[in-house]
């Protein structure tokens, strides 16, 4: 149960506080208010604070120097503190000691204060998932308009429904974190195949457009909330549109021939510029992702129970069985045959 403590000698400057803000739709079940520093003191050593309050200017015990205790303490709670326009000097040595943010007290209001609130709960994410220590892959899904709550909700059930296990944090009215544990060689590939289909069902359903970002390659949790609460709206980056059709073509006709010249004449560019392009942005050469996706497309046809390798070999777009073996053989350290009796073995089909 996350909890949040307000410190503020301002009755009425608390109580905004404590009604503004839906706390417990972020995860924060019990919020209490105190106005000293020192009882704050004593409610921290009683219990767990993860998100703190605090305003500057305070009698007897400053804000400053309570957050000094805390951090001599080992406290560990998020700290927001509280000032007025003239305290930029205390501010500036709040954020020096390590502070999650601030606020103006003359400008609380429910929309700013539940922006904080949400990077904030995102430290303390609370799923099954995130007991995995990494690496992830992190997306960003945005929407060209803001959507209401149960949208909003709609939009966090499809994207779980999708991707089984994953995290989805709302960042904004707008925007979505999705954070998935990396697991296999052909992770990105099948995301960007999963993600291509899911956009297409929430444009249908909400009549809305919709983006999401490249995937960012996150090595641990401690990285990822770094990620999360310094701002993914502005370091997350996205395929340039002749890529991102171009994979979208590879992804909807992978069984097929495909070649360089083909995508770059329907992205309207010199085939070379393309290939530069293609490899910026997948860190791949068209041809390495045509086969990796064809590679994974097999292990997923190698499950039906009495597919044959060669029949799986032409229905991924390689007619020559041998050079799909020594293909497959590369990209997943084993031979189609035995992955296709491991997955015997393992119970699987």
């Amino acid at each position: 149960m996350l909890r949040v403590l307000l410190v503020d000698d301002e009755e009425d400057v608390l109580n905004k506080l404590f009604y503004i803000v839906e706390w417990k739709r972020f995860g924060f079940c019990e919020v209490r208010r105190c106005s000293d520093a020192t009882e704050a003191l004593i409610l921290l050593s009683q219990e767990m604070y993860h998100l703190v309050f605090i305003d500057l200017k305070m009698p007897k015990i400053s804000g400053i120097q309570l957050i000094q205790e805390m951090k001599r303490r080992h406290h560990r709670a998020l700290i927001v503190v509280l000032s007025n326009h003239e305290d930029y000097d205390q501010v500036s040595q709040a954020m020096r000691l390590g502070v999650f943010d601030y606020c103006i007290k003359k400008h609380l209001n429910s929309e700013e204060m539940q922006s904080l609130i949400r990077r904030a709960s995102i430290c303390y994410p609370t799923s099954q998932e995130m007991a995995h220590t990494g690496p992830f892959l992190l997306y960003y899904l945005t929407f060209q308009r803001s959507l209401d709550t149960r949208h909003g909700k709609l939009v966090e059930e499809r994207v779980k429904k999708v991707f089984l296990g994953c995290n989805v944090f709302r960042l904004n009215d707008s925007g979505f974190a999705v954070v998935i544990a990396k697991n296999g060689v052909f992770h990105e590939i099948s995301c960007f195949d999963y993600w291509m289909k899911l956009r297409a069902q929430l444009r249908d359903t909400l009549k809305v457009k919709n983006e999401v970002s490249r995937g960012i390659m996150v090595e641990s949790i401690e990285a990822l909330r770094n990620y999360l609460t310094s701002g993914i709206e502005e370091t997350a980056s996205y395929y340039r549109q002749e890529v991102f059709n171009s994979l979208i073509y590879i992804h909807q006709f992978y069984m097929k021939r495909i070649s360089g010249c083909e995508l770059a004449r329907m992205a309207c560019l010199h085939e070379s510029y393309l290939a530069r392009l293609f490899k910026q942005d997948t860190s791949k050469t068209i041809c390495t992702y045509i086969n990796e996706l064809r590679v994974y497309k097999a292990t997923e046809l190698l499950r039906i129970p009495g597919i044959k390798i060669k029949e799986v070999a032409q229905l991924v777009g390689i007619q020559d069985q041998l050079y799909f073996n020594r293909l497959f053989n590369r990209q997943c350290g084993v031979s189609p045959k035995r992955y296709q009796e491991r997955i015997k073995f393992d119970g699987i089909i």
